[in-house]
């Protein structure tokens, strides 16, 4: 009945730190509501190497998304199993949490999109949201021109990565 399961990941934060990475996944333990993060780094800059340092108590504040956008964030340890090769162990009882996702958590201001409205695609960069979260103000990259677009109405694309 219980099992687990794996997530790859689409962001991982390490003491508020971003941590870029070629791949890693979030292993879920339904059963003792825990998991780890296994990850594989393109380089270990000074950075990455100060914030992902070998930690056998659970003190690193860690947060991460999946790519179905489940989110998860307690305090975990680090341990490094070879180079360029790191795992994240979040104590018991750490929920997976699985809640709805805002807009805004998946695109962010100044990321390239495509917007499709009213049969015709329009091109740019994000500027902004209003404060209610119903229109999105794309800049032209060409003309610099702010147009606001509905997002009930319309079905936005993020260029760089082919969410929908």
């Amino acid at each position: 009945m219980w099992k687990k399961e794996a997530y790859l990941l689409r962001r991982l934060f390490v003491s508020d730190v971003e941590i870029p990475f070629l791949f890693a996944q979030l292993i879920y333990d339904y059963k003792e509501r825990s998991g780890h993060v296994e990850v594989l780094l393109d380089e270990v800059t000074d950075q990455t190497q100060t914030v992902l340092k070998h930690q056998e108590k659970f003190k690193l504040p860690v947060a991460c998304v999946t790519q179905e956008f489940y989110r998860i964030s307690g305090l975990a340890r680090c341990m490094e199993m070879y180079d360029k090769r790191y795992q994240l162990q979040f104590a018991l009882e750490t929920p997976l949490e699985k809640q709805p996702f805002a807009l805004g958590e998946l695109v962010k201001p100044y990321d390239m999109v495509s917007v499709e409205y009213a049969g015709t695609v329009v091109k740019g960069f994000i500027v902004n949201f209003s404060n209610d979260g119903s229109f999105l103000a794309l800049r032209d990259p060409d003309t610099l021109q702010i147009q606001l677009f509905p997002v009930g109405q319309c079905k936005i694309t993020l260029l760089d990565s082919g969410i929908k």
